[in-house]
């Protein structure tokens, strides 16, 4: 022992000795020669680290970092600068500490314990990993999958974008602009419109840097192998494989380049990477979970053999390569089993038992969870539709089978020679532990935090802790210090970690049906108000003659006479006056877009629309007339009742619009002036007070929601009216008016989930807008000249229309008095676009639609500058484009160039649609900016 010990201090002195003289060498040297010793240094330090156990190394790196902070302070340089002692970028070259993040960082892993915060250094230690070179091949997940689409906010906050952050590594990713691409597996699948409404150039930069991140949302393992970009750009019948083509080869596509273009897995191997992550296999196990089809899993011989055909050239270029298993959707927010279900919806497990004869172990899906409680906020009860609920035997074979793919995996990743992450495991961890974020605890459970509104996909703070636990396996497997994820950062400004289930007790079973409707029917169909359209056509009327070409809005024909005592009360026509809105839910982040409601990230895939035919008596008073000019003053008597109807989303959304009224505003008369002579009506001033359930609750949980009466026009919108002569000697009366509301900051959007205190569960909604809409008339529609004249109307669905050229045009006629000009002149130029038409569900005898006009597709082009665009608070998105033609003067002739139809934004283009007849019932305007140069 004694000669032990001599040798153990003999070894420390020598070593000592060793150092010091290494370190007067280098003292006396050059920058370079100090900049070489130093990484000679570090050399055997990381070698003397890798002989340590897990508890010395963790003591060892604690006391490292304090020892070169120290250092850093004694000599006035930036923490972990580029001074000797300091470590080399991952990237080889020195990194200046003014780029690198300076926000705080998670310091343990936060799926095991509370996360807690710690300072970022300058310069991150890859030990022995390569990350120079970092790229992923993967699906919706590894993409950043938002609710219900693909766009750049999302994409951001991935936890391969974080990794990489966190790296310091380069990873320049695809993307996308708001609204975005793509739809996650069990939803309304939405058409293929590229750009939409809000998109400019289509991606946040053109052309798109070389990627990092491969990611294409609905990919499988044999889409990674085998599917290829390919013509045309915008594939209208395949949002994955348009999304394939934006995402891997927009480029090459846009030059014209001949041949096969590479697919996921050569587009990798292409930037020769040092580092891949694989995140495959959930795609197939999302859609197999979803539809209850355990087929719609790849065999286990052909995942194998794909799987094997990936990793071996990963691993033969020289990558490291890091496999991600495949999470099982049933301990996802996605499922719920009865227990859980009946505590979001906010009744008693008997009720989904009993009244919808569910079983004790079936699994209740999102979609399912949503049309609950759809039915138990409108209290009408019906059939679930197919995809609401899941047998638990089929749901536990999909399991097992997900099970043997995991182990398949894992067993290959073995033979390569690549590391494996348990997805799977942290998921289900998620499912059964949660994660401790300060005072709230993140779950498992819909709407608990965790999962966005799919269920299946994490929001921003899950993709922080994925990123964090990936993090430290890199570190325990290679040596590498680089420092976690920002979790309670990332949770401060993440949408889905602010989601509030609804509060409160649950209904008592007494408040609760015992069964479902007699006459039970989906109400997918909303067949609302028993208002069948058999019973529309006993309306007999003669048309008018006006109807077929149409008449200007607020004129009518010939002189009109007023009514006797200068007074006429008259019903409304219930089939041509509604009052609805199209409201715009998002959660917009920048300030100036909160304030004028000009963001574009859209919550449920478009407007929320809705409309409620009214019944009731309008009471109109006119002053005696000077010189064919009379005042008059409008008044809704007892107000009009408003048929029950649904307030729809093209995605998810949905909630029902009943106890709707349209009252009066007190002290605020409507009023206008009238020119008997021509019909023409002025100085028009409407005012109103709406109310539904679905407005209730939307105000219910804001309590800074906008208390002013709404008017028509207001501040932004626009106004008409129309008096007809009748036989009787009194006037018809037709109203159109609509508005633009924003809400601003700090809002809340209300789902149906509410118990009986009336507290909703609800999600962040920044920035949403109103466009509330007001039809009245006393006039009955023209009735159809035969039964089938309407087309089937694809109900809360958005279309594309194509413009047809030679019939769409602008012009103008210009009646300037100038003898240098001679006289008038008329100008037009034909339009190339296309226009989108959102339908909403059938409402008494229509249904709400809402009009864009956006340029052809496939055109990614910036708006072009103009004194609009430069004053204008938001994105304006190009709309139909105009020929180069000309406006002619007799004697002088100006090229119309550059012309473009701009939408506006504000005061937006709705109508409804007779389901009779297929024609508008109000004479519906699209309003906008136009674009040119003269």
């Amino acid at each position: 022992m004694r000669e032990f010990m001599k040798s153990m201090f003999g070894f420390s002195w020598a070593m000592s000795l060793f150092g010091a003289r290494q370190l007067g060498n280098s003292l006396r040297a050059d920058a370079a020669t100090q900049q070489q010793s130093a990484a000679e240094l570090d050399a055997v330090t990381h070698a003397a680290e890798e002989q340590m156990g897990d508890t010395l190394k963790s003591l060892f790196k604690s006391g490292d970092r304090i020892q070169r902070g120290v250092v850093d302070m004694m000599s006035g340089a930036p923490r972990g600068s580029n001074a000797p002692g300091a470590s080399a970028s991952p990237g080889g070259g020195a990194q200046s500490p003014s780029s690198q993040p300076t926000n705080s960082n998670t310091s343990s892993s936060p799926a095991h314990g509370t996360v807690r915060a710690a300072r970022v250094p300058s310069r991150v230690n890859p030990g022995r990993l390569d990350a120079s070179a970092f790229v992923v091949l993967g699906e919706g997940l590894a993409a950043g999958m938002g609710d219900f689409t693909l766009s750049e906010e999302t994409q951001r906050q991935s936890f391969p974008a974080q990794m990489a952050e966190q790296m310091q590594t380069p990873f320049p990713q695809p993307l996308i602009q708001a609204p975005g691409i793509c739809s996650p597996a069990g939803f309304a699948e939405m058409p293929v419109l590229i750009p939409s409404p809000l998109q400019t150039t289509v991606f946040d930069q053109v052309p798109p840097p070389t990627v990092s991140n491969f990611s294409v949302p609905g990919y499988r393992l044999t889409d990674a192998l085998n599917l290829r970009p390919s013509q045309p750009v915008i594939n209208r019948e395949s949002a994955k494989q348009t999304a394939c083509n934006l995402i891997l080869g927009i480029l090459p596509l846009a030059r014209g380049t001949d041949g096969a273009l590479p697919t996921q897995l050569e587009c990798a191997l292409a930037r020769r990477p040092t580092l891949t992550f694989v995140e495959l296999g959930y795609q197939e196990a999302i859609e197999a979970a979803v539809k209850g089809d355990p087929d719609l899993l790849p065999s286990l011989d052909s995942f194998r053999a794909d799987y094997a055909r990936l990793l071996q050239p990963l691993r033969q270029c020289g990558s490291e390569v890091l496999a991600l298993t495949i999470p099982d959707p049933f301990v996802t927010a996605h499922f719920s089993d009865i227990t859980l279900a009946a505590k979001i919806i906010k009744v008693e497990p008997s009720f989904l038992l009993n009244v919808y004869g569910l079983s004790a172990d079936d699994l209740v899906t999102v979609n399912g969870l949503n049309e609950i409680s759809f039915q138990l906020f409108g209290k009408s009860f019906h059939s679930l539709p197919e995809g609401s609920i899941l047998n638990s035997e089929i749901a536990r074979e999909i399991s097992r089978r997900i099970g043997d793919l995991n182990a398949a995996l894992i067993t290959l990743a073995q033979e390569h020679g690549a590391l494996v992450y348990d997805l799977d495991g942290l998921f289900r961890k998620v499912k059964h532990e949660g994660i401790s974020l300060g005072t709230r605890q993140l779950t498992a459970e819909y709407l608990g935090g965790f999962y966005s509104l799919n269920g299946y996909y994490p929001g921003a703070t899950g993709h922080a802790i994925i990123a964090s636990e990936l993090l430290h396996l890199l570190n325990l497997t290679y040596g590498a210090d680089f420092p976690q994820a920002d979790v309670q950062g990332v949770s401060m400004t993440d949408p889905v970690a602010a989601y509030e289930q609804a509060g409160g007790p649950v209904w008592p079973s007494s408040a609760m049906p015992l069964s479902l409707s007699p006459a039970a029917t989906n109400t997918s169909d909303f067949a609302l108000g028993g208002s069948d359209l058999g019973e529309m056509t006993a309306v007999e009327q003669s048309p008018s003659g006006w109807e077929e070409l149409g008449q200007p809005q607020g004129e009518s024909a010939g002189v009109l006479r007023l009514p006797e005592g200068l007074e006429q009360v008259l019903p409304l026509s219930k089939a041509a006056s509604y009052f609805g809105d199209g409201i715009g839910a998002v959660n917009c982040r920048d300030p100036q877009g909160i304030q004028w409601g000009s963001c574009s990230s859209w919550l449920f895939g478009g407007l929320a629309l809705v409309d409620s035919h009214l019944s009731g008596y309008l009471r109109i008073r006119f002053t005696p007339p000077a010189g064919n000019v009379t005042r008059f003053e409008v008044s809704f008597l007892d107000g009009f009742a408003g048929e029950d109807a649904v307030l729809t989303t093209p995605q998810f959304f949905k909630m029902w619009f009943q106890q709707a009224r349209v009252d009066e505003v007190p002290g605020m008369v409507s009023s206008g002036t009238l020119n008997l002579a021509t019909g023409d009506v002025s100085d028009l001033k409407f005012y109103a007070r709406y109310s539904s359930t679905a407005l209730f609750a939307l105000v219910g949980v804001n309590p800074t929601f906008p208390r002013v009466p709404l008017s028509f026009p207001g501040q932004y919108g626009s106004a008409w009216a129309r008096f007809e002569q009748r036989a009787d000697g009194k006037l018809d009366f037709t109203f159109y008016g609509s508005t633009f509301v924003p809400l601003g900051n700090n809002l809340r959007w209300p789902l149906n989930f509410v118990g009986p205190s009336g507290q909703f569960a609800t999600v962040p909604s920044n920035g949403t807008t109103m466009h509330p809409h007001l039809h009245l008339s006393t006039r009955e529609p023209a009735p159809p000249a035969a039964l089938d004249q309407c087309p089937d109307i694809p109900f809360n669905t958005i279309q594309e229309f194509t413009l047809f050229s030679h019939n769409s045009s602008f012009g103008d006629a210009f009646t300037l008095d100038s003898s240098q000009l001679g006289g008038r002149a008329t100008g037009r130029s034909h339009l190339l676009g296309r226009v989108l038409i959102q339908f909403g569900v059938r409402s008494y005898n229509s249904v709400p639609i809402a009009v864009s006009c956006v340029s052809a597709g496939g055109m990614m082009s910036e708006m072009p500058a103009s004194p609009i665009t430069a004053v204008f608070p938001g994105r304006l998105y190009p709309g139909p484009q105009g020929f180069d033609e000309f406006l002619r003067f007799p004697l002088r002739t100006y090229s119309l160039d550059d012309l473009a139809i701009i939408d506006d934004p504000f005061d937006i283009s709705v109508g409804s649609v007779d389901l009779r007849t297929g024609m508008c019932l109000n004479e519906m305007l699209h309003r906008g900016f136009i674009n040119q140069d003269l």
